[in-house]
């Protein structure tokens, strides 16, 4: 229902409008979902008024999403008994080095987990797949977060001592919530020699351009560049760019070129596209003088 809303756009116009939603949209709310419940609570979140409108934690509550537990986790313990998966990056009971790959990662410094997490954050949702039903077998309440004694549980029924347990507990609460939340999940058992060499460097490439931002650039200085790098045949040049695309020799990466008006030009950073002005020195820094060999490679 929001992304058809978002799709026809005005969702902001028509929430706070005194008529609301029109006939076509109750039906389509009523078609997309049978499962008894759903469309109220949904409908109670698009009230007009602030005070009308359901908090988080109610809806977290409502019995349709607890009783979405149980097939996420019978589906997670279908998972783990096929074999052909035995759980998600650093979480697999049945790795040899199951304990020891974990205490490792939880005596990294702040800053290394840190990265992990906003590497985390980029993943694709069908990388995050697995990690999804993990939090959800570990999730026992359902309120998105999984508190100190129901990881240490999880974990010692796995084979984790209770020391090592309650580390890695420590280790994943990155801002001191005294719980972990999936973002947590994914940081404390993200295993990057999951990757290959070129996942992990577009992984990278994509979480600097996001701490980045777009690049702001003067019309005269996108000008300069491009004549420069045809040898003054610029204005050919941008011709053969279709839809105004910049070749990649001009942000040392691929970027797209807005023209915005007479004095301002946009380049925008695409995730592939690495800052050249990041070093390695500079990773380093970030990873608290704990140089991963393959993020140096």
């Amino acid at each position: 229902m929001s992304y058809h809303q978002l799709g026809r756009g005005g969702v902001h116009e028509r929430i706070l409008s005194e008529k609301g939603l029109d006939w076509r949209d109750l039906e389509r709310l009523r078609a997309a979902c049978t499962v008894p419940g759903v469309n109220a609570v949904v409908l109670s979140m698009l009230a007009r008024h602030a005070e009308d409108r359901p908090s988080a934690l109610e809806v977290l509550k409502t019995d349709w999403l607890h009783d979405a537990h149980m097939p996420c986790k019978s589906a997670y313990d279908a998972m783990i008994k096929t074999g052909a998966n035995t759980g998600w990056g650093l979480w697999g009971p049945q790795h040899p080095c199951f304990a020891e790959r974990l205490t490792r990662r939880a005596e990294l410094s702040w800053t290394y987990r840190m990265l992990l997490s906003l590497i985390g954050a980029g993943l694709s949702p069908v990388r995050l797949h697995g990690a999804r039903l993990l939090f959800r077998r570990m999730d026992e309440v359902g309120d998105g977060t999984v508190g100190l004694k129901s990881f240490c549980k999880v974990a010692v029924a796995a084979g984790l001592s209770a020391e090592a347990s309650e580390a890695l507990f420590i280790a994943g609460d990155l801002h001191n919530q005294k719980y972990l939340d999936f973002k947590n999940l994914v940081m404390i058992f993200l295993d990057v020699e999951g990757f290959s060499q070129d996942e992990l460097l577009a992984e990278l490439r994509s979480l600097v351009n996001r701490i980045r931002g777009p690049v702001v650039a003067s019309s005269e200085q996108v000008s300069a560049t491009v004549l420069e790098k045809s040898g003054g045949g610029g204005e050919s040049l941008l011709k053969r760019e279709e839809g105004g695309e910049v070749g990649a020799d001009l942000t040392q990466g691929r970027g797209r070129y807005s023209d915005t008006g007479p004095t301002d030009a946009i380049l925008e950073a695409e995730p592939q596209v690495l800052d050249p002005r990041l070093k390695f020195v500079d990773l380093l820094a970030i990873l608290d003088q704990r140089p991963d060999a393959r993020m140096q490679r």
